[in-house]
């Protein structure tokens, strides 16, 4: 699922995810609730957008615990391994860092839609989580690469 069943249940998307959610539940399953991931083989999103210096339609100050999808995978795997796994589980990195601070970051000069702000944070721990600070190492590598090729983001 997302974490949007939690945060937005008042949009299209959010309420959608939170049916199939209690439809799952109902019938003894489990729910995952996915946050903004990212890979180092794919950017999209907001993170896109702020890439390459477009309009972002989100708050400034929106927040996300953006996580490595190969975390999340591994995480996933786990716990449809596990005996007991808990109902539902949010995955997220440990902290948040807001688009703001993901534009500082990149040097961009993204234009913000400040009516909209989303605030996906996990709010589940794990001993292997990884904190905020791997999504920051993965900005500046993705600033070197712009910074390498301007036509990165095309």
């Amino acid at each position: 699922s997302s974490m949007s069943a939690r945060t937005e249940p008042e949009t299209p998307y959010g309420n959608h995810r939170l049916i199939c959610e209690r439809l799952v539940l109902d019938y003894g399953g489990k729910v995952v609730r996915l946050g903004y991931m990212y890979s180092h083989d794919r950017v999209y999103g907001a993170l896109r957008d702020i890439l390459d210096d477009n309009e972002v339609f989100l708050s400034r100050e929106s927040r996300y615990s953006f996580s490595d999808v190969r975390w999340n995978a591994k995480k996933i795997v786990d716990i449809c391994e596990s005996k007991f796994p808990p109902k539902c589980l949010e995955l997220g990195s440990s902290g948040s860092i807001s688009l703001r601070e993901v534009a500082e970051i990149m040097g961009s000069r993204s234009r913000f839609n400040q009516e909209r702000k989303d605030v996906q944070v996990a709010r589940d721990s794990f001993d292997d989580q990884p904190d905020t600070s791997s999504f920051i190492r993965y900005l500046h590598k993705l600033r070197g690469k712009k910074n390498e090729s301007p036509s990165l983001g095309e």
